[in-house]
């Protein structure tokens, strides 16, 4: 095990307090408008947590969900998913030990689908597990769903790229792999960093200030960059920033727009902590949540991305 040399912790971003807000229903669903009046503010979004009860999870490779006409059908209770989620249970996998636990549900992730960056056209999980193939999103979905159906953990979704960057990304899509996060028997938190893509793990034990131990892993994440798209997301919305902190505008892949992503002195921490922050001076503006969530779109016509929001601080 190893120590971690500098492991600068995502700021403290409380609940909102003070901010003026109004409240809505569009759709069935309750929007909240927030104001803010010019001056510094700190956010602090999570990645997107999965869930088997989702019913809008868009996903990239639906053909359908480019249009945003329908989101994948998790299908959980097929046979497709049924089948993979007994290989899995045969396993037993224990989250107390972290190589057992991966090596199992990596073996049936691999099994299931293999790496493919083809364009699937899909419409379900019983899809994806006939087609046999799916790239990162997929296979960091279907890796997601075996674990909330079989053990209480946290599961999220992270998006970056692969490797780190510097002013210009290297890819014209972006990469999705896993947090999955729990509780060991002496009540300290762990927390896995898992890619089915490309078959990489790096585990964490943590105390109750999110500080800890490398525990073991065949892949170091800090090499990987973690973005912060809600950030994209509030900018487009009209709260734009005029100076950043823990923040980097990174220029997209063969064209002129910019995304946000997090520093890479923070890069490793955000990661392990699950925590999208950073701060920023604006002349005001308003953002919307959508049942507490921010909502966007990466690319025009493409799939919904969203990120709850958990905290602002006004300085």
């Amino acid at each position: 095990m190893s120590e971690f040399p500098s492991f600068p912790k995502q700021p403290d971003y409380p609940e909102k307090e003070g901010l003026p807000s109004s409240f809505s229903i569009e759709d069935g669903e309750k929007v909240e408008t927030i104001r803010f009046a010019p001056g510094q503010y700190g956010f602090s979004f999570g990645p997107r947590e999965i869930r088997p009860d989702a019913k809008d999870w868009f996903y990239g490779g639906n053909e359908q969900s480019l249009r945003e006409t329908r989101s994948l059908m998790l299908d959980l209770n097929s046979s497709e998913f049924q089948n993979v989620l007994t290989q899995f249970k045969g396993k037993t996998p224990d989250f107390e030990d972290p190589t057992q636990f991966i090596r199992a549900l990596d073996s049936v992730t691999q099994k299931t689908v293999q790496s493919d960056m083809a364009d699937e056209r899909i419409g379900s999980i019983s899809d994806m597990i006939r087609h046999g193939r799916a790239a990162c999103c997929g296979k960091s979905l279907l890796a997601g769903l075996l674990v909330k159906q079989l053990l209480p953990l946290k599961v999220e979704q992270l998006n970056g790229e692969v490797g780190k960057i510097g002013d210009t990304l290297s890819f014209p899509f972006t990469h999705a792999w896993l947090r999955i996060s729990g509780q060991d028997k002496t009540g300290n938190g762990r927390v896995i960093l898992y890619d089915p893509m490309y078959k990489r793990y790096q585990f964490f034990s943590l105390n109750s200030g999110n500080h800890g131990e490398i525990t073991g892993g065949n892949f170091n994440f800090d090499n990987y960059s973690m973005d912060a798209f809600p950030f994209n997301i509030i900018w487009a919305q009209g709260l734009k920033a005029k100076s950043t902190s823990g923040l980097k505008l990174v220029s997209d892949f063969a064209d002129s727009t910019k995304t946000f992503f997090v520093e890479q002195d923070l890069n490793l921490s955000s990661q392990v902590s699950g925590e999208i922050g950073g701060s920023f001076a604006t002349d005001g503006g308003v953002i919307k949540l959508y049942n507490g969530e921010v909502r966007g779109r990466r690319v025009p016509k493409g799939p919904s991305v969203r990120y709850p929001l958990r905290g602002v601080t006004v300085f």
